[in-house]
C-alpha cells in the first residue's frame, strides 16, 4: 500500500470513530432526555391519582407526553444523519481497498455487518419507541378525564 493511500485510510477510519462517537452522543443524549421526561411526566401523573378531572391532571402530562415526542423526533433526524455519515465513510474506505477490510472473509466479515446491522437497528428504533411510547402517554390523561 502507498504511503498517500495509507493516510487515506487512517484519515477514513478517523472520521468512522468521530462520527461513531458523535452518534453514540447523540442516542446518550436522547435515553437522558427521555429518562428525564417519563420520570416529570409519572410525577405530574402520579400526583394526580384519583383526580382526573384537574387542569393539571389534562394539561401537564399531555404537554410532557408532546416535548417528548418531538425531542424523539428531532433525535432521529440527527441519528439518520450520523448513520449516513457513517456509511458514506464506510464506502470511502472500501473504495480505498483497505487491505485490513479485506482480509476479513466468511464468518468474520457476516459477524461484522451483522453487528453493524444490529446497531443501525438500535439507533433508529429507539426514538421511534419513544415517539409511540408518547403517543399513547399523551392520550393516557384524556382517557382518563373522559372515563
Amino acid at each position: 500500500m502507498a504511503a498517500p493511500e495509507a493516510g487515506q485510510v487512517d484519515h477514513a477510519r478517523t472520521e468512522i470513530r468521530h462520527e461513531s462517537q458523535l452518534l453514540i452522543g447523540r442516542l446518550n443524549a436522547l435515553l437522558s432526555c427521555q429518562a428525564f421526561l417519563m420520570i416529570a411526566y409519572a410525577t405530574s401523573l402520579g400526583s394526580s391519582n384519583g383526580r382526573w378531572s384537574e387542569p393539571f391532571t389534562v394539561t401537564l402530562p399531555p404537554f410532557l407526553a408532546l416535548l417528548g415526542f418531538v425531542l424523539a423526533y428531532k433525535a432521529q433526524r440527527g441519528i439518520a444523519a450520523a448513520r449516513m455519515t457513517i456509511a458514506d465513510w464506510h464506502a470511502q474506505l472500501d473504495a480505498l481497498g483497505d487491505a485490513s477490510a479485506t482480509r476479513h472473509a466468511g464468518e468474520a466479515a457476516r459477524g461484522i455487518a451483522d453487528r453493524r446491522r444490529n446497531g443501525d437497528r438500535f439507533a433508529m428504533r429507539t426514538s421511534v419507541i419513544f415517539m409511540g411510547a408518547w403517543t399513547v402517554l399523551a392520550l393516557l390523561p384524556v382517557w382518563l378525564f373522559l372515563r
